[in-house]
Formats: structure tokens, sequence, C-alpha cells
């Protein structure tokens, strides 16, 4: 199994800078990484800038709670490589 080198955990529920954060991730010139984002029950529309953002991009995934977790919202299952970092 190949695993990816960095996992980035992205909690997300205002929809500032969420979309310039996504962007300057995707725009790295190291790709040997995973974003796992967050999303905890906002009242913004973050998936449809996910989507516009990451939509073709494997590396992203995103993952939407039923209820507001109050920050405590990464429950990812995470093949973690070398390192995971909290963004």
């Amino acid at each position: 199994m190949n695993q990816t080198k960095y996992t980035f955990l992205l909690p997300a529920y205002k929809p500032d800078f969420f979309e310039e954060a996504l962007r300057s991730i995707k725009e790295q010139t190291f790709s040997d990484f995973k974003v796992l984002v967050s999303d905890d029950c906002s009242p913004h529309d973050l998936k449809s800038i996910f989507d516009k953002v990451c939509g073709d991009d494997e590396r992203f995934a995103y993952r939407r709670n039923e209820e507001n977790m109050g920050g405590k919202s990464l429950v990812f299952p995470v093949n973690t490589g070398e390192g995971v970092v909290l963004i």
C-alpha cells in the first residue's frame, strides 16, 4: 500500500479565508499529501467553495458534521504516512 507522506487536517466553519486556504494548499509544489476538510455544521455553503477549488483533486476530501461539535470535528480515518498536520 502506498502511503501519503503527509495528511493535513483542516477544520472549517466560517467561509472567511476558506477558499484562499484551499487554493494555497493546492498550489504547493510539494504534492505528496492529503487534505481532510471537516465542516463543523457551518451555516455557510462551504461545500460549494470546496467543490469549486478542489472538486477534481483526489488529494482533498470533505466531510460535514450533522451537528456542530465545537471544533472537535476531526473524525476521519487517517492514513498518516510520516505526519499529520492540523491547519
